[in-house]
């Protein structure tokens, strides 16, 4: 996780709530996100679940509207959030319990996996055109190595 990441840094990096769900979706909804992790393609270890959305008024800030940690093999959920404490302190929903040291040792493989992750986002027009993206001193370049 980068250094002073999160839900937070994960969304605003990448442009806001807006730029990451569906472009068909209506008007503020939520984004959900689902993962199970596992050694074994047939027996899944663990399932992490968010369901995220945007304050409508003010910072606009993202919120969780639930986040839940299951262990698969057990079949016990671990994690069941909105809780009591998260009612009373609504900023708490601003993070989630997955970037919290003290609060995930429960699941803690499922952050270091996270960790581990390099996720690139390859776009199409991209791979088939390389050219059409580069300036013009890299056409240039592309064209004189050719001759050789």
């Amino acid at each position: 996780m980068k250094e002073g990441g999160g839900l937070q840094y994960a969304i605003n990096s990448r442009g806001g709530l807006s730029k990451i769900r569906c472009l068909a979706a209506r008007k503020d909804p939520k984004v959900e996100i689902e993962v199970e992790l596992s050694d074994d393609a047939d027996n899944p270890a663990w399932r992490y679940a968010i369901a995220i959305k945007q304050e409508v008024r003010g910072r606009r800030q993202p919120y969780l509207v639930s986040e839940q940690v299951t262990n698969l093999k057990t079949n016990q959920t671990v994690l069941q959030r909105p809780d009591k404490d998260d009612v009373k302190d609504g900023e708490r929903l601003t993070q989630t319990h997955l970037e919290q040291i003290s609060l995930n040792e429960p699941f803690r493989e499922i952050k270091a996996f996270f960790t581990s992750v390099l996720y690139l986002h390859l776009v199409p027009q991209l791979l088939r055109y390389p050219s059409a993206f580069m300036g013009s001193w890299y056409r240039r370049r592309s064209f004189l190595e050719s001759l050789y």
